[in-house]
């Protein structure tokens, strides 16, 4: 039975070449058909596993998960889908495109489905990795068609219009996903797109094709002219294990280089992808829907990048090196622009007299001080006298951003001879939650302590606008190297080695970048804050860009 199963997924066979006239009418029509499949599909896998980052507070709230135990179920998922596509990339190179996408796609469905209905920590983290390993079925059979169906000198236009596909399903994932928790619950983010992963997967089923060859028709270096010289005389013999990893694989330097770059590469990519809601959420008082746009805005700008850099790379003679540093260079200013733009939490800097603001709490000077040291522990009252002179006072800090999501925080009496401004009063005059709940708080502590609290630089609309500015950057360039990743891994071997190939550079980007990434950053955060994690980044993105610099003159075999 197993032997059975195995055999029907084997490549479609060779058909008889059909007529010159026939050969000119339908091979455009199933170019044109590959792509738009390998296009959908893996916008689809997309919705089916990025609609957890978006959601993950809420589940966290709700099942009382912390970032660390979070961090864990997007360790679990980033190591099996990286060991996934390198093992699902090997089979995807010996497998028909077709119905490899279409089992792919259902069985993530079901996973889906299953996770929305369990409600315990052990449970979720099993589950999702199952999911990250079954989502390696996604990426091997659409490179392996693409590859098949279009020639070297097409890739980087191909390859960069195909990826659009991620940040299409990706976008859309963290909207349906928020949308749905905010209208139905978080189980509801996992149901809806189950739904639509099914639906997809009988599309596939019915559009997708595998090779050329297997409709009759000759192969794409052939039919375009565009030969590879190496692989001239036997370029559609199929690859044997031994010759894909020890001839095209793991001799090849410049794919190991590659792999390693991948690393810093996904961790820049992910950080945001992962996190950038929670970040809103908790930095910059972005409600759940507003948090679930981020995703949005980074994947739509990636489309926008990856576009224009694909296009690029192809006038540049194929050099997707050369290409991926200049991108990841706007990286590092996106970054450090999310530290500098500050939050609707104080930090140490914007405590502008610490020594009068403590004194001023101590012998409550007014109603406000009075109440505010009354909800600060004695012990850390006692540290907070002791260090009155220091310039960084993190207790004092900690103590007050407790307070600006405190919602009993403001009663009139408490603040009577404070000089209110307009926007305090605005604000005071209506019911708020979430964020704006943050910003009134933070704005009635910058009134009642004039001199002593650094006033915000935004509101808190425009404190967001300014951050999804930055996100798009974000997304704009850092797409630009995922997208090469797998394009140079595909320049660099042969097209029978396309999923292996993209496999072995994955591999090292989720079990190295993502686990790093998903379970560091969360663990940064928690300790030490989320402008820690921040830097910890932009340090990650300078060692890719020193990596990707020794593929700066990289071009096409052939």
């Amino acid at each position: 039975m197993f032997a059975k199963a195995l055999n029907w997924f084997k490549p479609a066979p060779h058909r008889p070449l059909k007529s010159a006239e026939e050969i000119a009418r339908q091979y455009p029509r199933y170019r044109w058909q590959v792509f738009e499949a390998a296009f959908l599909a893996y916008a689809g896998f997309y919705l089916v596993r990025n609609n957890f980052a978006p959601v993950s507070k809420e589940i966290g709230a709700s099942l009382h998960y912390t970032k660390s135990m979070i961090g864990d179920i997007l360790l679990g998922t980033s190591i099996a889908y990286g060991v996934g596509k390198l093992v699902m990339g090997f089979f995807a190179d010996r497998a028909d495109s077709r119905k490899y996408l279409a089992v792919g796609m259902l069985l993530t469905a079901c996973l889906n489905f299953i996770f929305g209905q369990t409600h315990n920590y052990v449970g979720h983290v099993l589950i999702w990795t199952i999911n990250g390993f079954v989502q390696g079925m996604g990426y091997g059979p659409c490179a392996r068609g693409l590859a098949h169906w279009y020639s070297v000198k097409e890739r980087g236009t191909v390859f960069g219009w195909w990826n659009t596909s991620h940040n299409v399903g990706g976008g859309i994932a963290g909207w349906l996903a928020a949308l749905c928790a905010e209208k139905w619950g978080w189980p509801s983010a996992f149901y809806v797109p189950g739904v639509i992963a099914v639906l997809a997967s009988i599309y596939l089923f019915w559009r997708m094709r595998d090779t050329p060859q297997s409709e009759g028709l000759p192969a794409v270096e052939e039919y375009k002219n565009d030969w590879p010289p190496e692989e001239k005389e036997r370029h559609e013999r199929e690859l044997t294990f031994k010759e894909m990893f020890l001839k095209h694989i793991l001799p090849n330097k410049m794919l190991w280089v590659l792999a390693f770059a991948n690393i810093f590469v996904y961790i820049a990519r992910y950080a945001m992808v992962d996190w950038g809601p929670t970040y809103l959420k908790e930095v910059k008082g972005a409600s759940l829907a507003k948090g679930g746009f981020s995703t949005l805005v980074i994947e739509f700008a990636g489309a926008a990048g990856m576009l224009t850099m694909g296009w690029v790379s192809d006038k540049m003679g194929g050099r997707r090196g050369r290409v991926s540093v200049i991108a990841m260079i706007p990286l590092l200013l996106a970054f450090a622009g999310l530290i500098f733009t500050g939050s609707l939490f104080l930090g140490n800097e914007d405590i502008k007299n610490p020594s009068a603001l403590i004194q001023q709490l101590q012998t409550g000077a007014t109603p406000a001080a009075q109440f505010i040291w009354q909800q600060i522990p004695a012990d850390s009252q006692k540290q907070i006298v002791q260090t009155a002179a220091f310039p960084a006072q993190p207790d004092l800090v900690a103590r007050l951003n407790i307070l600006l999501t405190n919602e009993n925080f403001y009663v009139p009496a408490r603040f009577t001879g404070v000089n209110l401004r307009e926007k305090t009063q605005a604000l005071l005059a209506k019911k708020v939650t979430g964020g704006e709940l943050t910003y009134r708080n933070r704005l009635l502590l910058e009134d009642a302590f004039p001199t002593e609290i650094q006033p915000l630089r935004y509101t808190l609309d425009t404190l967001l606008w300014v951050n999804f500015a930055l996100f798009a950057v974000i997304g704009f360039f850092v797409y630009v190297p995922v997208m090469f990743s797998g394009v140079m891994a595909l320049d660099l071997t042969s097209k029978k080695a396309a999923a292996t190939a993209a496999g072995f550079v994955g591999f090292f980007g989720y079990v190295g970048g993502r686990v790093i990434q998903g379970k560091g950053l969360g663990v940064i955060a928690d300790t030490y804050g989320w402008n820690a994690g921040l830097y910890a980044i932009i340090g990650c993105i300078f060692l890719g860009i020193v990596l990707l610099s020794f593929l700066w003159n990289v071009r096409p075999r052939g």
